[in-house]
């Protein structure tokens, strides 16, 4: 197999499936395969920043997009980056070559080859080389990059919420977040009793079947009551979602590590018999897996892989467990 077929199946192996871009001689061999194979769907662009635009309206369409350019393109695309990318959140993997590198290369691409890292950063642009040796490392790492800390993962889950679901939320930070975001009646917030969101959800789902039932949750909660995802999957409600806030650490208690770096918790979920599973390694992934989670049936888990650290000052949550007992039974039944 070739190192341009090798980069191809990762890309693809990692949910990458919209291409465009306009060539560069230095991965010639890639363009070839996408030119010649119509598996690929490869649409030639006449600009790197019409090249941006194709990948934005297949991303809105339900793709992840990846835009081949050299980095002269770069300079071409400036505007779409800044004012279509980033201030939409429309995420794409930019495969860039690095013409004029060390100073080595024809006239026109040295000051750009000289610029060319400072230039990401300015547009803060995540950014990783990719090396024949380390390719699939590469590739990972930068499927990755753009993380998105735990509170605007829990703000993006509650706003795609209408407000009477029915939602149980894991004691700790996440419980705080929501309720500094969004508070609303119809969300019970676990000060105490860590591992217990999930069942407490399930019982829920059980007895009030027409109704949508959210658990938010966090990876330290899940691995401590590991044994309630096959009591959810023998139930099998339809109407139980469970969303899962994963930082590989105990975020209230000062970050000690969990252990679920080495135990993907949604794959345990679909061992157990989850009937739907997904995971988001960024924002714009989390946007665009929202859009299709909570349309289809339950029990379904949401992995969100979120940067470790608390927001400064959060507050707590202030009604007592009392009084929350009580606007949310209010809530359940009327």
């Amino acid at each position: 197999m070739t190192a341009s077929q090798r980069f191809l199946d990762l890309l693809e192996q990692h949910g990458y499936d919209f291409f465009t871009g306009v060539p560069c001689s230095l991965f010639d061999g890639v363009t070839r395969i996408l030119d010649r194979n119509p598996k690929y769907g490869y649409v030639s662009a006449v600009r790197e920043d019409s090249a941006l635009g194709l990948a934005a309206g297949a991303y809105l369409g339900g793709r992840q997009p990846v835009v081949f350019m050299q980095n002269s393109g770069l300079g071409v695309s400036v505007n779409a980056l800044v004012s279509l990318n980033q201030i939409y959140d429309i995420p794409a993997l930019l495969v860039v070559s690095w013409r004029g590198r060390d100073g080595n290369d024809a006239p026109e691409h040295l000051i750009m080859g000289e610029m060319m890292e400072d230039f990401l950063r300015l547009l803060k642009i995540p950014y990783a080389l990719f090396e024949p040796a380390t390719l699939e490392r590469d590739v990972d790492a930068q499927r990755h990059a753009a993380t998105v800390t735990r509170a605007e993962a829990v703000a993006r889950v509650a706003d795609a919420m209408p407000p009477d679901w029915l939602t149980i939320v894991c004691n700790g930070m996440i419980g705080r977040e929501l309720y500094t975001h969004a508070d609303a009646p119809s969300r019970f917030y676990m000060i105490g009793s860590m591992g217990l969101a999930s069942s407490i959800g399930l019982g829920l789902a059980i007895v009030q079947p027409a109704r949508t039932i959210v658990v938010l949750d966090g990876d330290g909660n899940v691995l401590m009551n590991m044994g309630a995802l096959g009591s959810v999957a023998a139930a099998s409600p339809a109407n139980f979602f469970h969303v899962v806030f994963d930082n590989h650490a105990h975020g209230s208690t000062g970050d000690q590590c969990t252990i679920s770096d080495r135990v993907p918790i949604e794959k345990v979920a679909a061992a157990a018999g989850y009937r739907r599973t997904m995971r988001a390694h960024s924002a714009g992934e989390l946007d665009h897996t929202l859009t299709k989670f909570f349309r289809e049936t339950g029990p379904a888990m949401l992995l969100v892989e979120v940067e470790r650290g608390n927001k400064p000052g959060i507050g707590r949550v202030e009604p007592s467990p009392a009084e929350l007992t009580a606007r949310f039974r209010l809530s359940a039944i009327g």
